[in-house]
């Protein structure tokens, strides 16, 4: 899978990039560096990574409606606390929480 070009100035583009250009699927292993599409599964931590900064750029820049805010704390308190990322494998559930509020957001 080509990689597309980001607009990192764009914070709505990448959180579209984050949403629809990486793997939605959960391998049945965990996915490691010598996988080479390693760096395209939702499945891993620094996928929730960009998310929250893609997310915290977007609310700098204006982009999160205020009826999403709560939300968006929720999901970015939950992502960056000691309990998600101490856990080894994510769930499709995880997932589907973050491709919906960015659905919300991007349309």
């Amino acid at each position: 899978m080509e990689r597309p070009r980001i607009n990192f100035n764009e914070p709505l583009y990448i959180l579209r990039s984050l949403r629809d250009d990486h793997i939605d699927m959960i391998p049945g292993e965990v996915v490691t560096l010598t996988d080479p599409n390693y760096h395209d599964y939702k499945c891993r931590k620094n996928w929730f990574n960009g998310v929250v900064l893609s997310l915290r750029l977007a609310e700098e820049a204006g982009y999160i409606p205020e009826h999403l805010k709560e939300n968006m704390e929720n999901l970015i308190k939950y992502y960056t606390s000691e309990e998600f990322q101490s856990k080894q494998l994510v769930t499709r559930s995880v997932i589907e929480k973050a491709y919906s509020l960015l659905g919300k957001i991007v349309g």
